[in-house]
């Protein structure tokens, strides 16, 4: 049961990393693609600003989880936690996405796209 826990630490851990990496590719293409140019360089430079302050939020958390359960507390099943408080922000993103119109450049690309066809 042990290589069970390690297994599920590494596996979620990668998918974590890799939507995280995908989120911030997703957010920055996105804003090139529809905020004014007046902003634009802002909104991206404010992209890596937050991610940048995320991942220093994790580090933080993870402290405060070794802090207060003690190592052996977190090898045993505290690192779970952090992966169950991203589920609040991963949600977030996920309804906010259904939400967030398609981009003009996007649906002239689906729309010469069909054209070609």
């Amino acid at each position: 049961l042990a290589n069970l826990g390690l297994v599920l630490l590494v596996f979620t851990r990668f998918l974590q990393g890799l939507s995280a990496g995908g989120e911030i590719a997703t957010v920055t293409t996105y804003l090139t693609e529809v905020a004014p140019k007046k902003v634009l360089s802002r909104g991206v430079a404010l992209v890596n600003v937050t991610a940048a302050a995320g991942f220093l939020a994790a580090k933080l958390v993870a402290y405060m989880m070794e802090a207060s359960l003690g190592p052996a507390g977190v090898q045993a099943w505290g690192w779970r936690i952090p992966f169950i408080l991203t589920i609040i922000p991963g949600g977030i993103a996920i309804m906010g996405r259904r939400y967030i119109p398609e981009s003009a450049h996007f649906l002239e690309g689906k729309q010469q796209e069909g054209k070609q066809e």
